[in-house]
């Protein structure tokens, strides 16, 4: 039996002249770390970000790796777009890695967000730090939402298009919509980005869905609309159930393929709904007052005539009347104020374009009588102790 002689590393340096003899230059050596990460100073060959934070990454484009010490210089980065409040750091080994970071903690960067962000700066859902130029965004997509040239969607479109389907029928439609999503759990965002796609895919077909596929194109963009905004999309054998057996899986899959073509693919675009959570926050509407306007939001969607407004003017409309509703004069006047100062601007109307919008939502709450039109489902769902029965103490305030 053979005994065979232990295995001998080679040290750092051995290493290093072994290279020099092989390649005639000495290539950058991995370095070793400390604990907690750093580069370790006995060692040579240069240093870079990767090897800072203990990856393995290949040096960055744009950054200079000096060698023997512990110093990564960025020469040149690509343009992003973005500013840095502190400018371009230099990163000086761990420690002074640490010093960075801690100034950028210290760096009021919240100084430049608006009052509201402020708010829920501690909250990472929200994204604060761009939620301002996040809604800037979408104010510009609203502006277009209805010219010709974004060509989404006719307010007359029932009527252009030469369909037989009335405003009453697309009201009793919506109407059940906003029973079969609340049945099924779905959130109030999958309803109006539902009855956004019904909208826009009959805007599409240009007139060719008749009255007894409906409740199929119904169906079929509540399914797509929970698919984009749920958590999990109910089973086509439960809308089967919903339909009593009028549809099979079939004639379900090939609608469902006929609105994603027809629609080309745009499917969740904006609604109401993503702008009222903006003014809720703008407006600060604790839970009472964002239930009512809410309430009020979806009471228009059971209106054809509200398809003529813009979805953030809806939106802001509904917001405003609900806080009209609160008998606080000092926080009216601030929201008026609020809406001179740059409101109206960034969202391209006029005071008068808003006063129309909010005396359509007053018309609505006004003449909506749920026991009289059998339209009572969007009342039944506010109602609820869950929303704060904010139905019942606008019919008992009227």
């Amino acid at each position: 039996m053979s005994s065979t002689a232990p295995r001998r590393y080679l040290s750092g340096d051995e290493n290093s002249r072994l290279a020099t003899n092989r390649y005639g230059t000495q290539p950058p050596l991995k370095r070793r770390r400390t604990v907690t990460g750093g580069v370790s100073k006995n060692s040579t060959g240069g240093s870079y970000p990767g090897r800072v934070f203990g990856g393995g990454l290949p040096p960055a484009v744009g950054y200079r790796t000096e060698g023997g010490s512990d110093v990564v210089t960025p020469e040149r980065r690509p343009e992003t777009g973005l500013s840095s409040p502190l400018g371009r750091p230099r990163v000086e080994s761990y420690e002074g890695l640490t010093d960075a970071l801690e100034e950028f903690r210290e760096h009021d960067w919240k100084a430049g967000l608006k009052s509201w962000d402020r708010k829920v700066v501690r909250d990472a859902q929200y994204c604060a730090e761009i939620a301002e130029r996040m809604y800037h965004r979408l104010f510009e997509f609203d502006a277009a939402y209805l010219s010709p040239e974004a060509d989404l969607l006719d307010p007359s479109y029932l009527e252009n298009r030469g369909y037989r389907i009335t405003p009453r029928m697309r009201a009793m439609l919506v109407d059940w919509l906003v029973d079969v999503l609340l049945k099924w759990e779905i959130r109030d965002e999958a309803l109006h980005l539902c009855i956004s796609l019904v909208d826009r895919f009959l805007y599409k077909s240009e007139g060719v869905v008749d009255v007894g596929k409906l409740q199929l194109v119904g169906v079929c963009c509540a399914m797509i609309a929970s698919k984009m905004q749920n958590s999990f999309s109910p089973e086509i054998e439960s809308l089967m159930r919903i339909c009593d057996g009028a549809y099979d899986v079939s004639q379900v899959e090939q609608m469902e393929h006929t609105i994603i073509r027809a629609l080309d693919y745009r499917i969740d675009l904006p609604t109401a709904w993503t702008y009222l959570r903006r003014w809720n926050q703008v407006f600060g509407l604790r839970k009472p007052y964002y239930f009512i306007s809410a309430y009020f939001l979806e009471l228009t969607l059971l209106e054809y005539e509200a398809l003529k407004y813009r979805p953030a003017v809806l939106a802001l409309a509904c917001a405003w009347v609900a806080l009209c509703m609160k008998k606080d004069r000092k926080k009216q006047q601030a929201t008026m104020t609020l809406l001179q100062d740059g409101v109206l601007d960034e969202l391209r109307i006029s005071a008068k374009e808003l006063t129309a919008a909010a005396h359509f939502i007053t018309t609505i709450i006004r003449h909506h009588r749920p026991d009289a039109n059998n339209l009572n489902a969007v009342t039944r769902k506010y109602q609820s102790e869950e929303r704060l029965c904010v139905a019942k103490r606008i019919e008992e305030g009227s």
